[in-house]
């Protein structure tokens, strides 16, 4: 039987794409996704959304990637400290606007029902959970 390692939510230094490529060549099934990609273009197997796709799509797939990582994969191996589900993020007086602070709790409401209730969700299908932290998440 042949081990499936899913990589994903971000290209962190290329490093999960870099480990998809050395566990392929280990002779495992590994498959990188990052769910958008940052200015340093790092290459992944997948990016499950671009900038110009709404975020409603974004976390449409996000949704898919945690059924395919039930569904296919045995270990999943997330890294920057973050796991499939969304995460809160804290508001900023930067962007002041009353369509900012709407949309912001609306989306800080839904992240913070799922916010990392994949975990105990894929510890359930039998699925090996490993987080590699790298750069600020760590500090």
């Amino acid at each position: 039987m042949t081990i499936r390692v899913l990589h994903c939510p971000s290209t962190v230094g290329g490093n999960p794409q870099g480990l998809a490529r050395a566990e392929r060549e280990l002779g495992l099934l590994s498959w990188s996704i990052a769910f958008w990609q940052n200015f340093l273009l790092y290459e992944s197997d997948e990016i499950l959304r671009s900038y110009r796709q709404s975020p409603i799509v974004g976390e449409i797939k996000r949704w898919g990637v945690l059924w395919r990582a039930l569904r296919h994969f045995d270990i999943i191996h997330f890294n920057s400290g973050l796991s499939i589900m969304p995460e809160w993020i804290p508001p900023t007086d930067a962007l002041s606007s009353k369509h900012y602070w709407l949309t912001i709790n609306a989306y800080n409401y839904y992240a913070r029902m799922f916010e990392l209730r994949d975990l105990p969700l894929l510890k359930k299908f039998g699925k090996g959970i490993v987080v590699t932290y790298q750069g600020d998440d760590a500090r």
